[in-house]
């Protein structure tokens, strides 16, 4: 093992210790696919890394989909029913096997906690009602949710218990609704104020070879859509719909939107067909799906004093390779003000600067992103907010000297201008031995007030 595949293990490790030390007592909700849950090869694997979160201290409630078991027992039995967008229509004939089938995904789940000694209850904490008619469709036994008892869960949680929570939900007469699994977490996530929902699923996961991309979208060597914003969202479902189709992940990011507003943290959709992929999500920079956020800056945040060592962490490769110029501790403290930082889960991934100069303009440096996180559009969002940040002051324009990354500069609104275009002292200060390449961007002209 050379010293870089070392450092990298140690990297891992330090970041799984600082993921773990966040999350503690934090909630998880995790909805996983009946196919998933019917895998006698692969569930155990996946239950047993959901009770490894458990016992460092993450608060779990599982919800289990049922679709292929109700598929199973309906076909044994003889049962058509209608599915209309995704959603069976359980008809009155149907819904005793649809109970009978969500329960028994539900014992499956029991009793593999149970033999991995860990604690759970399966439990009634949902009040249903009718999906009554709708669209000229009658749903008959299918609902939807009236009420989740969060303060009952929460107890649940706080006794260390993990709670499993079937599709079925009963009305105030005591009525028996299917409802659908995917609203069924979306609405407890909701109610728990969970930080993060899962939705691990046997649907493709959401990449460039099998969806139709956004032009400001940016994806891993894989192809993979490691991140969306709640802004992307809609457009990209409106690119990725076709009428009569029905797909999973479009039902699912609609479900993660909404959940975002709501104020769940973070939404993430996950392939859950490999080994390990939960644990990867959660715990590695890279992860194994597509995480929703709200806001395409929110992980940027001002610079603070104990953020000095990982600024220099982060600029050292570049600063090895002339790419930036070298700043030293004192040079970083004494320009704290000017720092922004990308942070996801109390862990530094990028940074950058901003100065202001006598004619209003503002100066970008010392942008720099981690290796991890190089290739997953961490740059572009800084540059984006930094830009934002003199727009909202506003400065006529941006600049910045770079020596070999004029084209992906270039490629973001630059263009390339003369020293004689530089605000004086930073023309005076010019360093003619380096000749970095000079990039202006002009900001919108500031709004006259009415």
């Amino acid at each position: 093992m050379n010293n870089d595949q070392l450092q990298d293990q140690v990297d891992s490790i330090r970041q799984t210790f600082g993921y773990i030390r966040e999350f503690r007592g934090a909630t998880f909700v995790i909805k996983i696919d009946s196919s998933l849950i019917q895998n006698e090869d692969s569930f155990p694997v996946l239950l047993r890394d959901i009770v490894l979160l458990h016992t460092a201290g993450i608060q779990i409630i599982l919800v289990p989909g049922a679709k292929q078991r109700i598929d199973q027992i309906l076909s044994h039995f003889n049962i058509s029913c209608a599915t209309v967008g995704g959603r069976r229509i359980s008809t009155p004939e149907a819904i005793p096997f649809v109970k009978m089938a969500a329960f028994d995904v539900s014992n499956r789940l029991m009793t593999l906690l149970a033999e991995n000694k860990e604690n759970a209850v399966i439990g009634n904490w949902v009040r249903a009602r009718s999906l009554g008619v709708s669209q000229g469709i009658d749903y008959q036994c299918t609902g939807t949710i009236d009420k989740i008892d969060g303060p009952a869960l929460q107890n649940v949680l706080e006794d260390e218990v993990i709670p499993i929570i079937p599709n079925i939900g009963w009305s105030l007469s005591g009525h028996p609704y299917n409802i659908s699994s995917n609203e069924l977490a979306y609405e407890i996530s909701c109610a728990v104020k969970s930080e993060k929902l899962f939705f691990l699923t046997d649907a493709p996961p959401i990449s460039s070879s099998t969806y139709k991309l956004l032009p400001d979208m940016e994806t891993d060597e894989a192809g993979r859509i490691s991140s969306l914003s709640t802004d992307q969202i809609e457009p990209f479902i409106s690119l990725n719909t076709h009428k009569g189709v029905y797909d999973t992940n479009m039902e699912l990011l609609t479900y993660a939107s909404r959940a975002s507003k709501k104020g769940v943290k973070r939404v993430h959709l996950i392939h859950g067909c490999d080994d390990g992929v939960l644990l990867q999500e959660i715990f590695s920079n890279r992860g194994a799906g597509t995480m929703i956020h709200r806001d395409l800056h929110e992980n940027i945040r001002p610079a603070q004093h104990t953020d000095i060592a990982d600024i220099l962490r982060i600029t050292a490769p570049l600063i090895k390779e002339g790419i930036l110029l070298h700043r030293s501790y004192e040079d970083i403290q004494n320009a704290l003000s000017e720092y922004y930082v990308y942070e996801i889960d109390k862990t530094l991934h990028g940074c950058g600067a901003l100065r202001k100069y006598s004619d209003g303009s503002y100066e970008i440096y010392s942008v720099a992103v981690d290796k991890s996180y190089a290739s997953l559009g961490t740059g572009k969002q800084l540059l984006s907010y930094l830009t934002a940040r003199a727009e909202a002051q506003r400065a006529p324009r941006v600049f910045l000297l770079t020596t070999q990354t004029i084209d992906w500069f270039l490629n973001l609104g630059f263009t390339e201008a003369h020293l004689a275009d530089l605000p004086a002292e930073k023309a005076a200060s010019y360093n003619h031995g380096r000749s970095s390449r000079i990039l202006i961007k002009e900001l919108s002209a500031p709004r006259q007030r009415r």
